[in-house]
């Protein structure tokens, strides 16, 4: 194998290994993304119901758990 034709491979497969790497980044980056979402969701929602069950009780209006 010539020089030129080592370095044309060696730079054929750093660019396909640098995709791999940068898709594998962007899938792990947008999953942590959307697990973060996910989960402020999941805490906005408790802290709402938390919130009507407070203001339930303080109006009198509260049944108790079913």
């Amino acid at each position: 194998m010539t020089r030129a034709e080592y370095r044309k491979h060696k730079l054929n497969n750093f660019n396909k290994w640098y995709l791999i790497r940068f898709a594998q980044f962007f899938a792990y980056f947008t999953a942590l993304v959307v697990i973060t979402l996910l989960w402020f969701y999941i805490l906005i929602g408790a802290t709402n119901q938390h919130y009507e069950k407070v203001q339930l009780i303080q109006t009198n209006q509260f049944v108790g758990e079913r």
